[in-house]
């Protein structure tokens, strides 16, 4: 049974390596070869970023249905707060008149990580692999940032894009999250500014792509509403 489980384990990670690793590694020589390891970052991290638009649509659409109902939600639990399975189900009708589906939410937010993920895999080989140049404006991609500018950026970006899902009014449990998110924020710039530029090069931009998409999002929903 064991060796059914590993067989099947290691048949997955061969896949995973064909049909997503492998195009990486290939759209990241072929970028660097041409603009150097640096510039073969940002476009390969701009091109997955425009692949993944339709999920990261899906998922802000998601998360803005369930803010506009905070409020009612917050009623329902009131109303049922000493019956956990009326409320579940008053929740779920809820969700259900207002055309809220809950894996719309999860599904396009699982694609997206496992391609970030690949894609951080990808760079980190090739980034302490060697064969590039690894200088890139200020920055020894293999080296952290010695200056801290891309870690401040990162934690920046971060606080950005948690704000954008925040209610234009909010309430005591949205105000701790943006105290947590500030936090989190500081962890992140903790954890950038150790690891080697080449990631964090990727972080960032990665990070700005996807504020500048939600922010865009963000204005379209608003319109159609």
């Amino acid at each position: 049974m064991s060796f059914i489980v590993l067989t099947m384990f290691h048949s997955l990670l061969n896949l995973w390596s064909l049909l997503i690793e492998k195009p990486l590694l290939i759209s990241l020589a072929l970028f660097s070869h041409h603009f150097g390891l640096g510039g073969g970052i940002l476009l390969l991290t701009l091109l997955v970023r425009l692949l993944l638009w339709p999920f990261n649509f899906i998922s802000f659409k998601y998360s803005q249905q369930m803010m506009a109902l905070q409020g009612e939600i917050a009623k329902l639990k009131k109303k049922h707060k000493n019956d956990t399975l009326a409320f579940q189900k008053a929740q779920a009708e809820l969700m259900r008149d207002k055309g809220v589906v809950p894996a719309a939410g999860c599904l396009p937010g699982v694609v997206q990580f496992v391609l970030l993920i690949a894609l951080y895999r990808v760079l980190l080989n090739q980034v302490t692999a060697g064969g590039y140049d690894l200088n890139f404006l200020w920055l020894n991609l293999a080296k952290p940032d010695p200056y801290y500018i891309l870690p401040l950026l990162a934690g920046v970006f971060q606080v950005g894009g948690g704000l954008l899902f925040q209610p234009p009014n909010p309430n005591e449990q949205a105000k701790t999250q943006q105290q947590m998110m500030v936090m989190m924020s500081l962890v992140t710039v903790f954890i950038a500014s150790r690891f080697a530029s080449g990631i964090v090069l990727f972080w960032v931009v990665s990070s700005l792509i996807s504020l500048l998409q939600q922010f865009i999002i963000r204005r379209q929903l608003w319109k159609k509403n």
